[in-house]
């Protein structure tokens, strides 16, 4: 449960974001763990692994967990990594929506996204936030060239996902055009998921 003094990284009307935190490693395990994640990769073999993950984090990637601001509980998982001052670069990682019958017709997956995002280039000043998605992931590159990313390019072979090898799609957002666009369509999704309850 959210505590007065704990540290919440950014916070949305619907959800907040904060840092994982090793108790968290049961419930994160089980998501890692989904069949609609295996396209991650390098999902936990334990619980014990999951809290080593957890604890050996580098300083240069922040790890957060969505919980409902609501009620507090959480649904889910995010990551923002490779966070470069010089060039100006992020990427946003481990995406994943744990628990789907808990936020079904709510906008938390939009808003979590929108809340990184706002942090990444309006406070940090960030100007390019970019990922890559195993080819075999087709719902996480439609999702997220809907809500504005660009596809950019392929590596061939890259990535080695339920044994299998396969291509990464490499997708991008620069500041401008999430401000030109992205931005205003967010929370244009936000308000009409709003509109629907």
């Amino acid at each position: 449960m959210k505590s007065d003094d704990e540290e919440i990284f950014a916070s949305g009307n619907w959800c907040y974001l904060r840092p994982i935190r090793a108790s968290d490693a049961g419930l994160t395990f089980e998501w890692r763990n989904l069949d609609r994640a295996m396209s991650l990769g390098g999902a936990p073999v334990d619980v014990e692994s999951q809290i080593k993950w957890i604890s050996t984090r580098p300083e240069s990637e922040l790890n957060f967990i969505i919980c409902l601001a609501s009620n507090d509980i959480p649904v889910g998982m995010i990551s923002v990594i490779d966070i470069n001052h010089h060039h100006g670069t992020a990427q946003t990682s481990r995406f994943l929506i744990g628990e789907e019958k808990l936020v079904a017709g709510l906008p938390i997956a939009v808003e979590a996204m929108y809340l990184c995002y706002e942090k990444i280039f309006l406070e940090w000043n960030i100007r390019k936030v970019w990922g890559f998605v195993a080819s075999t992931n087709w719902r996480m590159i439609k999702w997220q060239t809907f809500l504005g990313m660009k596809k950019e390019g392929i590596q061939e072979k890259q990535l080695i996902v339920g044994g299998e090898i396969v291509d990464a799609v490499l997708l991008g957002l620069t500041r401008e055009h999430y401000l030109g666009y992205v931005q205003n369509r967010m929370l244009t999704m936000i308000r009409l998921m709003e509109r629907k309850r």
